[in-house]
């Protein structure tokens, strides 16, 4: 969207945000430190599953299957692994591509807290202090795959976009879907995730008597858990 502006000659002022400029210098960290990192510097978890899968992926150019028996943890649903082997078609299938694909899809989740502070630059320091320590220390050191801290932030994305826009909600709901919808394929648990933003846009939509959007908003996650689990189930007769 800003070099969307600044093309069509409208006020780059628009686009600058707190938000923005954590998102850009956090991915450009990334790309400095971990461009030309090795498989060794990665974590374990990485070579225990998602990194097979992503591998194996860009290797074959399909899911895995019954042939790929080194996939031990076989319910577990695809969710990042997809976008890292899109964003790794693109850029590279490097290593380094890989964790900062997977960087970026929790820095996009971290994003929309910093809509409900733009004002306020005391809040803004502090969101932008706090989100790099997090970063930087609950990630782990930004190694690896792992999931554990996209998902409840994923969840609390979804829950951030309800509230933000919980005045045109009926507008949003089928973009709220989506990201429903993934908070479920990163991981299973992530159903409790998805049911837990459901509670607020749920009783704002009841309360408006809006019961298509309910409808949409609670059987639009639970339908694609349940469509991979019929996969999970196709797929690997015999899997755990």
């Amino acid at each position: 969207l800003f070099v969307y502006g600044i093309w069509k000659k409208e006020s780059y002022k628009e686009f600058i945000n707190t938000g923005l400029i954590f998102g850009m210098i956090i991915t450009l960290s990334l790309i400095i430190s971990l461009w030309g990192s090795e498989l060794n510097d990665l974590g374990g978890d990485v070579i225990v599953h998602w990194g097979l899968i992503v591998r194996g992926m860009l290797k074959f150019n399909r899911f895995p299957d019954t042939l790929d028996t080194v996939i031990h943890y076989q319910a577990y649903p695809m969710g990042t692994s997809v976008i890292i082997y899109y964003f790794s078609k693109i850029c590279g299938g490097t290593y380094a591509t890989w964790r900062v694909a997977n960087n970026m899809i929790l820095i996009a989740a971290m994003l929309p807290a910093f809509a409900f502070i733009q004002n306020n630059r005391i809040i803004n320091s502090i969101m932008t202090i706090a989100g790099c320590c997090f970063f930087l220390n609950y990630n782990l050191g930004c190694t690896g795959l792992m999931v554990d801290n996209i998902l409840p932030v994923s969840g609390l994305a979804a829950l951030m976009f309800a509230y933000y826009y919980r005045n045109e909600l009926k507008e949003h709901v089928w973009l709220l879907s989506f990201m429903l919808c993934f908070v479920v394929y990163i991981k299973n648990s992530g159903v409790f995730f998805a049911a837990m933003a459901c509670i607020i846009p749920l009783i704002i939509l009841i309360k408006d008597r809006d019961i298509k959007s309910c409808i949409i908003l609670v059987v639009s996650p639970v339908l694609s858990f349940y469509l991979w689990k019929r996969h999970y189930t196709f797929v690997f007769p015999y899997g755990g």
